[in-house]
């Protein structure tokens, strides 16, 4: 699956120029399902736009990736609903993509802007679904869930048949106060707090593996709100909501469910940092608004965190972020709808910085 350092690694290792294409291949895409699909059709548009563009000199080399491309493309069958294409003369790198993309075509330096899109507007998130006996840990990346751990309460070691048996006396007769049934409850009750706090090591673990700060708790109601009063501090800190999910729920029945709320997580999130940046900027703080104040702290090596509106209108910004985020060892953080009006109404650009002068 897509991540940072395969967008890191086309930028720094793929010889250039580098042709880039990120095509709608979606078969659920009704123009897809024409004789000839609305993508193909595109990118022969598209390669023939690009072909216009060169002088005697640069003509063989984009003659000879074009063909690679159309030699690729003539063979290949859709397999999601997204292919990014990045060719080179002698290297190729190609991501299939669970979620839509719009169609672009580009020539020369890679470009990787809407990568650097798609993984920050659809971040990791960490789905818990539990009840009384199971527990399901799965991820969900770029529109995409997959399991990654699947957990049981373990009751075999008790013995039910003896534990729920009311005791006798020495005189054959069962006593009327008292029963082991109520100690056999108080042993499951103890042995399922055990295991929603097993439950909550879990989600720490997977979550620091694969480098996931978002959390969503799911399942039966009782349980999934236990495993919530069984987190720490700073994992209820990770956690976006508690959503009624039954535990064996499909994956992309799951993802329909949770998308919604990881959208509105990510606006409020997205405002929440904007806001804070300006204030930044506007008092002389760790803050930078508009073209040149952003240029000059990417020069000078001061830039934290970019923040830019998606999507990106400037065709040469577009191609440039990349760029000038790995340079000065930042990253990029793209907002969208409230957010990305009032980035405008202050100069189209922020950056958070490392320090102030």
């Amino acid at each position: 699956m897509l991540d940072l350092a395969d967008i890191k690694r086309i930028q720094t290792e793929m010889e250039q120029p580098v042709l880039s294409l990120y095509l709608n291949v979606d078969p659920g895409y009704q123009e897809n399902q024409a004789a000839q699909p609305a993508w193909r059709v595109w990118v022969k548009n598209a390669l023939r736009d690009l072909d216009r563009d060169f002088d005697a000199d640069g003509k063989d080399i984009w003659q000879a990736i074009r063909e690679r491309a159309e030699t690729f493309l003539a063979q290949y069958l859709p397999e999601s609903k997204a292919l990014v294409l990045f060719m080179g003369s002698n290297t190729q790198e190609t991501f299939a993509l669970p979620l839509a993309t719009e169609n672009y075509a580009a020539f020369g330096e890679p470009l990787v802007t809407p990568l650097f899109w798609k993984l920050d507007e659809y971040k990791r998130y960490l789905i818990a679904l539990v009840d009384q006996q199971e527990a399901r840990l799965l991820l969900a990346h770029l529109g995409d869930a997959d399991e990654e751990e699947r957990m049981e309460i373990d009751l075999d070691e008790y013995d039910f048949r003896e534990m729920t048996i009311s005791p006798a006396t020495s005189y054959g007769k069962e006593l009327n106060q008292g029963s082991n049934r109520d100690a056999f409850e108080d042993v499951i009750d103890d042995h399922r707090s055990r295991f929603f706090k097993s439950v909550v090591d879990k989600i720490a673990e997977v979550a620091e593996q694969h480098d996931s700060k978002r959390i969503i708790l799911g399942g039966a109601e009782a349980a999934a709100h236990a495993v919530r009063n069984s987190m720490p501090e700073k994992m209820l800190g990770q956690l976006v909501d508690v959503l009624p999910i039954p535990l064996r729920t499909p994956p992309h029945a799951i993802i329909e469910r949770v998308q919604p709320v990881a959208y509105e997580c990510e606006r409020t999130y997205e405002r929440q940092l904007l806001d804070g940046v300006i204030d930044m900027a506007k008092s002389g703080a760790r803050g930078a608004l508009g073209q040149k104040q952003v240029m000059d702290a990417l020069a000078q090596q001061r830039v934290e965190l970019l923040i830019v509106p998606f999507p990106v209108t400037d065709d040469e910004l577009l191609q440039a972020l990349p760029g000038l985020a790995l340079q000065s060892s930042s990253s990029i953080e793209f907002v969208h709808g409230e957010a990305a009006r009032r980035l405008n109404e202050e100069g189209g650009i922020a950056a958070r910085l490392y320090y102030a002068i």
